[in-house]
């Protein structure tokens, strides 16, 4: 069975055994997931009261060490949906939803308590978990500035007064890509050696600059007649 979260159902008895796979996983490291089969074995294991325990447990299993706080940033960046940067298309569905910005306010939080708990507990194994929780989420926080910014980008209305501040946005955003695609080029071959496709690990990451080109490209000219788009979204509530 395919698992990327961990399944609680009702416990009725001892598991006699189960297998875990991961699907898909040519675009990411294994690390980034490492906490979601931590806790799902522990609560294979049987040795866990609830889901509670088992996040409890697993995390211990493989985080050595960790502080309360670190616990509970890792839980908050393990537990979110993760976001895939999708074709350029889809960053003109208009702004971030109520759910979405609750979701980013989340990840924004969970990032800024892992890096304070990280520096007051040092771990002796596991660092690399954490490490990739930090860029995951970092890649996460990159896709939703650009989501909330691009319609602003193209907004027929926009005025000439917004320019500035527009500009150092996309500016931001590239600077944050290059780092995380500075980040991520030297670690490939060595964490996904022989991965199918070879820059897997890297191909969101490109596919957001080609994104951040016909941006550049938008705010370098003057909003035209012809420039009026319509956005039509279907949110379920």
């Amino acid at each position: 069975e395919n698992e990327k979260k961990p399944a609680m159902p009702f416990k009725q008895g001892k598991m006699l055994g189960g297998l875990l796979t991961q699907w898909e996983m040519q675009n990411i490291y294994h690390e980034e997931y490492a906490p979601s089969v931590a806790v799902t074995g522990e609560w294979w294991n049987s040795s866990a009261a609830d889901s509670e325990q088992a996040w409890q447990d697993g995390l211990r299993k493989i985080l050595p060490g960790l502080s309360a706080p670190l616990a509970h940033a890792v839980r908050i960046l393990a537990d979110l949906p993760r976001q895939l940067p999708p074709p350029f298309e889809k960053y003109l569905l208009g702004p971030l939803t109520e759910s979405e910005h609750h979701r980013n306010n989340a990840l924004q939080a969970g990032l800024e308590l892992l890096r304070i708990a990280r520096a007051q507990c040092q771990l002796p194994h596991g660092n690399e978990i954490l490490d990739e929780l930090d860029f995951s989420t970092r890649q996460k926080l990159l896709y939703d500035d650009l989501c909330a910014l691009a319609p602003s980008i193209y907004d027929p209305q926009r005025i000439e007064a917004d320019l500035p501040y527009l500009t150092a946005r996309v500016a931001a955003c590239q600077k944050e890509l290059d780092e995380l695609i500075a980040n991520r080029e030297p670690t490939h071959e060595q964490r996904r050696p022989g991965m199918y496709p070879a820059n897997g690990a890297l191909e969101n990451l490109r596919r957001l600059r080609e994104a951040l080109m016909p941006m550049w490209e938008r705010l370098r000219r003057p909003v035209l007649p012809e420039d009026w788009w319509l956005t039509l979204r279907l949110c379920q509530t």
